[in-house]
Parts: structure tokens; C-alpha cells; sequence
């Protein structure tokens, strides 16, 4: 399942990859990232880095997960505002049903 917290972190960008790339160049890209930045805390890397590396690559490989992640962010390059709106909606969302 897709949480608000996964709809904050464009995932494509993170991996440097496109949208239309296939799970085989994307996990290639994961690999790459989490070995050239040394990305892996047990390496001395960025805990926290590398938890959204492997978030973005638990996304990605399921490929309904994906297609969650795909219909519902909406990236800052396309539209900044509706972005800002979206995520600010879904953390009210988020808020409401904790205190109901």
C-alpha cells in the first residue's frame, strides 16, 4: 500500500531514471546508487537514504504497487502547486482519521 509519506519523495528522480523505464533498469539503478554512494548504512551510509532507496525499490518491483505509486504522485515539475495541495490534503486526511 502506497502511504502518504511515499507520495512526498518523487521515487523516478531518487533513482534517476524515467517513468517509462522497466523494473530491470530500475533495480540496475538501485543497485548502482546503493553501491556507488556506499548508500548502505552497514557501509557507513546514510540511514535514512537508504531507506527511501529501498522503499522506492519496494514500489517498483511490484508492479501494482507501482502502478499505486504511478496514478496517485503527482511530481513538482509538472504541477508545483497541485503537489503542494495534494500532499497537504492527504496529511489532513491522515491527521483526522487518527483523531476520530
Amino acid at each position: 500500500m502506497i502511504t502518504p509519506e511515499d507520495l512526498k519523495h518523487d521515487f523516478y528522480k531518487l533513482l534517476q531514471v524515467d517513468r517509462e523505464a522497466d523494473v530491470v533498469i530500475i533495480h540496475k539503478a538501485y543497485l548502482t546508487i546503493m553501491s556507488t554512494l556506499n548508500a548502505h548504512p552497514d557501509k557507513g551510509g546514510d540511514k535514512e537514504t537508504a531507506e527511501l532507496l529501498n522503499r522506492a525499490w519496494e514500489i517498483f518491483k511490484d508492479s501494482d504497487l507501482r502502478k499505486e505509486y504511478d496514478s496517485q504522485f503527482i511530481s513538482d515539475e509538472e504541477y508545483p502547486s497541485a503537489r503542494k495541495e495534494f500532499i497537504a490534503r492527504l496529511l489532513t486526511d491522515e491527521v483526522l482519521s487518527v483523531l476520530n
